[in-house]
């Protein structure tokens, strides 16, 4: 599938039903809890288009592939990934609920190039802000959820550090996922989308 097709793709399938939301995003149905389930779904389905086709980073911060069509919905998913790597040794040290990680994993980005009615060309500074405020108005997540999407970026933009374990965990996985040397797989089954750029699937 070239560039062009999988754009006009994207758009036509927007808004999204909840089945092609969870296609795109298969990990939200590892979430346990079915309020927390259920709130990230609705918000995947409203997710805005660009979230489908945008690269994660257009500062040559990431991995390289993720500075590509489509790689901010795959950097999303290896987000997940360093969260479910690092979720055993923070249930071990910490009162950290794996749920409030899986949905802060999934939503984080969700607003990377601002509104849906004018997005930026790239990443919004406060992104992290437009999201964590979403998701408190949602009503579907602990307020705890939604604090770690707004802290997760700490140093890296003008947020505030980790506050909470679930927020560094939620921080430590993004810059795992993140790093210009480290590629992280995505849990299955990989969107074909994503298999045809050469996203691989993780052993979780």
């Amino acid at each position: 599938m070239n560039s062009v097709a999988l754009s006009a793709k994207m758009k036509s399938e927007s808004p999204l039903t909840p089945e092609e939301a969870k296609r795109r995003l298969p990990a939200i149905t590892r979430i346990v809890d079915e309020n927390l389930r259920a709130g990230v779904l609705q918000l995947t389905t409203e997710a805005p288009e660009y979230f489908w086709t945008v690269p994660a980073s257009t500062s040559g911060f990431h991995h390289s592939i993720c500075r590509q069509e489509c790689r901010l919905w795959a950097h999303t998913l290896m987000v997940y990934t360093g969260v479910e790597s690092l979720i055993d040794s923070y249930k071990a040290r910490f009162s950290v609920e794996p749920d409030h990680a899986r949905a802060a994993a999934l939503l984080h980005d969700m607003r990377k190039n601002g509104s849906p009615e004018n997005p930026s060309d790239k990443s919004v500074s406060d992104h992290d802000f437009q999201m964590a405020n979403i998701v408190r108005q949602h009503g579907a997540f602990p307020e705890v959820v939604a604090d770690s999407i707004a802290e997760r970026m700490g140093a890296w933009y003008d947020g505030p550090e980790p506050s909470s374990p679930l927020a560094e965990l939620v921080h430590n996985a993004d810059m795992l996922a993140s790093m210009a040397n480290a590629t992280v797989a995505i849990p299955g089954p990989v969107p074909e989308e994503l298999e045809a750029l050469g996203v691989d699937k993780a052993d979780l």
